[in-house]
């Protein structure tokens, strides 16, 4: 998953939705009206990405909870041109506060004075309120940005069984070498095996899978990866 990937995904939600939505739904499993920002950043990454990167923030939805989680994870930068495509940027509606935190959004471009995001819980164009919108901040309301881990996710882009052959198999066997299942004496070979299947089978066991020995959406799930294959 890169960060192109993430923001496109962004991009498909802007436009008008009401307070409850999707997001709130889904973050607060409940049909009450919430501020959204949080969770639509969370809804995006975790349910629409399958990515893990925020499961151990505490409460998303809380803009001083994000920040006070990305200090502890050394992800906050309190320079906002150190911000690229994809990363998370914090605002502050009120500058003359230190430590305030009010919205959170994902960058979609660093100017020099300013940045443009895509926002849930915000204002669009023509005055439509409760939306997902892509808005342009100045400095002045930049209270830092948050540095995401993009090169931790691998994306499986096919199914993987035995007679399979390439670096996805590579992939494959280094992460189940290094949750320590047996793949064989032929070791990291990029060759979909019996050795390799075997391990595939008692990982998923572990793992409440069906033993099936192929890697398709639900097992790459498992291993932390991305799954766009048929």
């Amino acid at each position: 998953m890169n960060r192109t990937d993430i923001v496109n995904r962004e991009k498909t939600y802007i436009g008008k939705y009401s307070n409850p939505n999707i997001f709130t739904k889904w973050y607060a499993k409940d049909n009450k009206s919430h501020a959204w920002c949080g969770m639509f950043q969370d809804y995006v990454v975790k349910h629409d990405c399958k990515l893990d990167w925020f499961d151990d923030c505490s409460n998303f939805a809380y803009v001083p909870t994000i920040v006070e989680w990305a200090k502890k994870k050394k992800w906050w930068d309190s320079n906002f041109k150190n911000g690229k495509q994809g990363d998370l940027v914090i605002y502050n509606w009120y500058p003359e506060k230190k430590n305030h935190y009010s919205h959170v959004g994902m960058i979609y471009e660093v100017k020099s004075s300013s940045i443009t995001s895509i926002e849930g819980n915000t204002t669009n164009a023509v005055g439509n309120s409760n939306c997902v919108a892509k808005k342009s901040r100045n400095k002045k309301y930049i209270a830092g940005i948050v540095h995401l881990p993009y090169d931790e996710q691998f994306n499986l882009t096919r199914l993987l069984k035995k007679g399979c052959k390439g670096s996805d198999v590579k992939e494959l066997q280094k992460e189940l070498k290094k949750r320590g299942y047996n793949i064989g004496k032929a070791g990291v070979d990029g060759d979909f095996g019996n050795d390799t299947a075997n391990a595939v089978a008692k990982f998923q066991k572990d793992n409440h899978l069906v033993a099936a020995k192929k890697v398709g959406k639900n097992t790459a799930h498992k291993l932390g990866w991305l799954y766009k294959g048929k």
